[in-house]
């Protein structure tokens, strides 16, 4: 009997443990985005491998819909960690930033921490990383749109 009261309080305590260190994020463009045209792609990494530009690595994607240039992605039930949010007005809804022959983003696009880019780079993960915690957390990201 002792054993399975045991085994019951460890089980409970590991899942209101587990839940304790898992948060939620939600985040939303800082301005109004300069139309409702499309898509607003999030995602959340884990680590820098594919930052920011492989959308497929990261760990979790949302999308949202814009209304009147308003849009939130929430991302729940995130363990208590180091992660870079980046964000992309997809306004075409192609599900990939578009970018002009000279490289530039024809797209809107944002970073965790509003870590800029570099003159011809996209910014680093260790720039754009936050520190999620069990505590709803609440980012408001400045989005970039370059006029060509």
């Amino acid at each position: 009997m002792f054993i399975r009261f045991l085994i019951v309080s460890v089980g409970v305590f590991l899942v209101g443990h587990a839940s304790a260190l898992a948060g939620t994020v939600t985040v939303v463009p800082s301005a109004a985005l300069r139309n409702s045209k499309g898509m607003f792609r999030c995602a959340m990494f884990a680590n820098s491998d594919g930052y920011p530009t492989e959308h497929l690595k990261a760990a979790v994607r949302v999308s949202a819909e814009i209304r009147n240039g308003e849009a939130v992605c929430t991302f729940k039930d995130v363990p208590a960690g180091d992660y870079a949010f980046t964000v992309l007005h997809d306004e075409n809804d192609n599900m990939t930033m578009d970018n002009h022959q000279t490289g530039m983003p024809l797209e809107g696009f944002g970073a965790s921490n509003d870590a800029e880019p570099g003159l011809k780079t996209p910014p680093t993960f260790e720039d754009a990383v936050i520190k999620v915690t069990a505590e709803a957390q609440r980012l408001s990201l400045v989005i970039r749109y370059f006029e060509l």
